[in-house]
């Protein structure tokens, strides 16, 4: 590929297609000198074919580049903030590094690709594919990714605070240390999905599916998994402190009595835990209905206060008594007696 600017201010590229070579003139207004036309865009590379082609460190911001093909072309460290790249193909391109702020990737294909490290911020990736795609420390934060293919993407210290996930596919995604909170993924497929030591504070999981996948370490303290399925998933040391619980299946999931805190985690009766689990404390339970299957530890019980129905420490009685009245609802044991006994001072 060749780049030139002409005597008029027009960049040309030349690119090759198979034994011919065009080019493409990019009209390339002063922007400064058109503060209005920050919506313009400045290329027009609709359905090029740039399989293969080095564009690294290249400057396609606002340039159009529906359904073109770019597939293993070389973009490290391109600008592409604000393009439009509807259906293009970018599957097993170099993307690393690159600044894809605000960009339009939906339904792309980017099975495979190196966005390592690149800028994703807002960026509109709804439906496309990144399945295998190394997303490894990339900011995605606030990037639409509903309904896109990430099965088997390396998405492992990556920012995705507040981005849209909603009915993504993830299967066997590493997502381990990644950022999280109040990510929307509902009704997505986490299956298998390695989320260990990941931040899911506040995150929207209602309806996810989170069997077998990995929870070691992770946060989940406010999140919403009403009706998630973990069954077999491992919790191992996870946080799920002010959690909703409600509906959500934990049949068979691994290290449930390692769980800390459970403190505000909330539940209800069509949560589902492994036969004879017991609650730990300070459980908040729905209408004070107990799923079938769970039991309550000897020393605790479920108390009401104000609306609120929670796991508490059940009321310890001295064993003595200072006026020999006992309250109403306490007994003495058969082989028991109440006995008058002089208590010196400070014993």
């Amino acid at each position: 590929m060749v780049i030139e600017k002409n005597g008029d201010g027009k960049i040309l590229i030349y690119y090759a297609i198979g034994y011919f070579v065009k080019n493409t003139e990019i009209t390339t207004d002063n922007q400064k000198n058109y503060p209005h036309r920050s919506s313009e865009k400045y290329g027009n590379f609709i359905e090029a074919n740039l399989s293969g082609a080095n564009l690294s460190r290249a400057d396609l911001s606002r340039a159009d580049l529906s359904k073109a093909d770019l597939s293993k072309a070389n973009l490290s460290g391109a600008n592409l903030s604000k393009a439009d790249l509807p259906k293009a193909n970018l599957s097993e391109a170099n993307l690393s590094g690159a600044n894809l702020s605000e960009v339009d990737l939906s339904k792309a294909d980017l099975s495979g690709a190196n966005l390592s490290k690149a800028d994703l911020s807002g960026a509109n990736l709804s439906e496309a594919d990144l399945s295998e795609a190394n997303l490894s420390e990339a900011d995605l934060f606030k990037a639409n990714l509903s309904k896109a293919n990430l099965s088997k993407a390396n998405l492992s210290e990556a920012d995705l605070s507040e981005a849209d996930l909603s009915e993504a596919g993830l299967s066997k995604a590493n997502l381990s240390k990644a950022d999280l909170p109040k990510a929307n993924l509902s009704e997505a497929n986490l299956s298998e999905a390695n989320l260990s030591r990941a931040n899911l504070s506040e995150a929207n999981l209602s309806g996810a599916d989170l069997s077998e996948a990995n929870l070691f370490d992770a946060s989940l303290s406010e999140a919403n998994l009403s009706g998630a399925d973990l069954s077999e998933a491992n919790l191992f040391e996870a946080s799920l402190c002010g959690t909703n619980l409600s509906g959500a299946n934990l049949m068979n999931a691994k290290n449930l009595d390692r769980v800390f805190p459970w403190r505000g985690c909330k539940i209800d009766k069509l949560t589902k835990f492994p036969d004879n689990f017991k609650l730990p404390l300070n459980v908040i339970v729905v209408n004070g209905e107990l799923p079938k299957n769970v039991k309550l530890a000897d020393s605790c019980e479920l108390k009401e206060k104000g609306g609120v129905w929670r796991v508490v420490q059940k009321e310890r009685f001295e064993n003595h008594n200072v006026d020999g009245k006992l309250s109403e609802n306490v007994k003495i044991a058969d082989n028991q007696e109440l006995k008058k006994t002089k208590i010196e001072p400070g014993k």
